[in-house]
């Protein structure tokens, strides 16, 4: 009869591999995780254990490390948490109980924050500073104030949450830009969402109507601007009274020619 393993060794063998066995307590019950040692021999698997052993207190804590054997450092090494895993986590957290069109939303106020930042940077070390570069970029690339307001709703919504599960101890503060009264009032994300959602609604429209929100061009703008490789240039003649550039990705310069073919042409009712 094959002998049975004890606990005690404080490992297990699964598929022939074997996995260092930390133990600790989640709302009064006893839990363990698994760390993989990459290894089928029980003697190198009881020299690695001592090194997760060494960290078994972190671990505890839910702070992940890199070992030398899962990474070619030859040091251990705390794993950070990369603002691209926040941002993948979140939005996969959010699908199925939102529309899609604000998972859409989402995404886009994310793809800017990453952009801007970097995809690798640890999302703990995001501070004040940060998010005024990513406000900067945001206006750098013609967003107006109220564009830009809509986008720091979505980064914050996300880091509340961080803190909220504990992946955060604190979050930066995130401000929104004062707005003149005097400026016309935007609609809100679930408003947005919600014409996103009409049936009889014009697909052609709606990708319209997302161009204008994220770009924040004034009705008139597209039809006096020109496009220049991934940038509107928009003259004078606007309402704003000043030049205006706005970069563009590759989703909103397809529907932004598509807006000048139908301005042009005349289509009418799409």
């Amino acid at each position: 009869m094959k002998k049975k393993q004890k606990k005690a060794d404080g490992l297990r063998k699964r598929r022939g591999k074997w996995y260092a066995r930390v133990y600790f307590t989640l709302d009064g019950m006893k839990k363990e995780k698994l760390i993989p040692l990459r290894t089928t021999s029980k003697v190198v698997a009881r020299e690695r254990k001592i090194e997760v052993d060494r960290k078994a207190e972190d671990i505890k804590k839910d702070m992940d490390f890199t070992f030398p054997w899962l990474s070619d450092e030859p040091t251990t090494k705390v794993k950070r948490f990369t603002l691209e895993t926040a941002c993948k986590e979140w939005i996969d957290k959010r699908k199925g109980k939102m529309r899609k069109s604000t998972i859409e939303i989402n995404e886009l106020s994310l793809k800017h924050l990453t952009d801007s930042l970097g995809r690798l940077i640890p999302l703990d070390t995001i501070n004040y500073d940060s998010i005024e570069k990513y406000a900067n970029y945001l206006s750098d690339r013609g967003l107006n104030d109220t564009s830009i307001n809509i986008n720091l709703r979505t980064i914050k919504a996300m880091f509340r949450y961080y803190l909220k599960v504990g992946k955060l101890d604190k979050i930066p503060l995130i401000e929104q830009i004062p707005i003149d009264k005097k400026k016309p009032i935007y609609i809100t994300d679930k408003e947005f969402s919600n014409i996103m959602e009409i049936k009889w609604l014009d697909s052609f429209y709606k990708r319209v109507f997302f161009l204008y929100r994220e770009t924040g061009m004034r009705l008139n703008e597209p039809k006096m601007s020109v496009l220049d490789g991934y940038w509107i240039d928009i003259p004078n003649e606007s309402k704003g009274k000043e030049e205006r550039n706005i970069e563009l990705d590759d989703h909103l310069k397809s529907i932004f020619i598509e807006l000048k073919e139908w301005l042009k042409d005349g289509y009418g009712s799409k």
